[in-house]
C-alpha cells in the first residue's frame, strides 16, 4: 500500500491492482532519495519518476478483451478459487479438472484473462486477505498463515515479504500504529 500527501483534493479514492510492485517501489525510493539531496535537477527527475508510476498504474487498468465463451470455460475454476483459496491442496491440475479442460489450455486461458497464472492468482487472494487480517485484531501471524492455507509460518512470511516488501510482523505493527 502506498499512501502519500498532495496539495490537491479528490473526492474519490482510486485503487490499482498491481501484480509486480517492484518498479513502483524502486521509483518511489528514487524520489525519496532525490528529495534528500539538494540538487536542482532532482525536481525534474522526480517528475519523470512520477510520470513513470502513472504509466504503470494506467497500464494496469487496461482492459483486455476475452470472448465470453472463454470466460465461461474457466468460470467454474474462478468460482472454486474464490470460495476455496484457503485450501492448501489447490493446484492447476485440480482447477483444470473442474473446468474439464486440459491443464495447459486452462493455464493459458486463465493467464490470458487474469494476466497471471492461476496459482499466482490464488497467492494474490491469500495475500490480500492476509493484509486485511493483519490490519485487524485477528489472532497471531501463525494462525493467519494456517487459516490461509500455508503449511508453515516461514513460507507465509516469505511470500508476504515478497509481495509487500515487509515482514508480516512489521506490517501488523505499522497498521496497529496507523490505527491508533
Amino acid at each position: 500500500m502506498i499512501d502519500f500527501e498532495a496539495d490537491a483534493s479528490c473526492k474519490k479514492i482510486f485503487s490499482f491492482s498491481i501484480q509486480d510492485n517492484f518498479n513502483i517501489v524502486s521509483l518511489l525510493s528514487q524520489i525519496e532519495k532525490n528529495e534528500t539531496a539538494d540538487e536542482p535537477q532532482n525536481k525534474i527527475k522526480n517528475f519523470i519518476s512520477l510520470y513513470k508510476i502513472f504509466v504503470i498504474l494506467i497500464e494496469s487498468c487496461r482492459k483486455h478483451y476475452l470472448p465470453p465463451k472463454k470466460k465461461i470455460l474457466i468460470a467454474p475454476a474462478v468460482n472454486y478459487i474464490s470460495e476455496n483459496y484457503t485450501n492448501p491442496e489447490i493446484n492447476n491440475k485440480m482447477l483444470s479438472q473442474i473446468t474439464g479442460l486440459s491443464e495447459v489450455y486452462f493455464r493459458k486461458l486463465f493467464a490470458e484473462l487474469y494476466k497471471c497464472p492461476p496459482m499466482e492468482y490464488v497467492q494474490n487472494l491469500r495475500m490480500k486477505k492476509a493484509a486485511e487480517m493483519l490490519s485487524s485484531d485477528y489472532d497471531s501471524i501463525e494462525s493467519i498463515a494456517l487459516s490461509l492455507g500455508y503449511g508453515s509460518v516461514y513460507h507465509f512470511s516469505k511470500m508476504f515479504k515478497k509481495r509487500f516488501g515487509v515482514s508480516p510482523s512489521k506490517y501488523k505493527n505499522y497498521m496497529r500504529l496507523k490505527n491508533l
